[in-house]
């Protein structure tokens, strides 16, 4: 499969839609990773509440392990209704899906990952503290509604635009 150029990843039209590879199980394991020590209000709950609560040192990892893996089977159901609401909805077939959700979580990642730099920024620089809102909430619906929304209706729209164009002679 030919390489992706930057005019390939952030232009506006495809004529037709590309297998793409899967991402690599390492990304997935590096960012989970990272997560773990993450300072949000659950991480904060597990890491400094519930495993210090643990009748033995043992059994101290237990609540994390169970919430990554409530966390790991809930989007694994959201994901898959999901995935079956666009199949039966839209009757997208199984690589539109995929590309549509790959394309989706990508940009989610890296428009959020700006959107939360930036609010760390914030935060560092006090900014949070004019807020008349929980900061927390804020910026999780900030995120909801300027990135993983339009970013799904934008990768939809896309697929559904590359049915319509005619094949590509070549």
């Amino acid at each position: 499969m030919p390489k992706e150029t930057t005019r390939d990843l952030f232009g506006r039209h495809h004529s037709e839609i590309k297998d793409t590879a899967p991402p690599p199980t390492h990304w997935a394991i590096i960012h989970g990773f990272i997560a773990g020590f993450g300072f949000g209000g659950f991480s904060l709950f597990v890491n400094g509440v519930a495993a210090p609560a643990m009748s033995s040192p043992w059994v101290g990892f237990m609540p994390g392990l169970v919430f990554g893996l409530g966390t790991m089977i809930s989007l694994a159901i959201i994901g898959a209704l999901f995935g079956a609401s666009l199949r039966w909805a839209h009757s997208l077939s199984e690589p539109e899906i995929k590309r549509i959700g790959g394309q989706t979580g990508g940009r989610t990642l890296f428009f959020g990952g700006l959107l939360f730099g930036a609010a760390g920024i914030a935060t560092l620089l006090g900014l949070d503290r004019n807020l008349p809102i929980d900061p927390g909430y804020a910026l999780i619906g900030l995120f909801m509604i300027v990135i993983a929304i339009p970013a799904f209706i934008y990768s939809l729209k896309e697929v559904l635009a590359a049915r319509e164009l005619p094949p590509a002679a070549g």
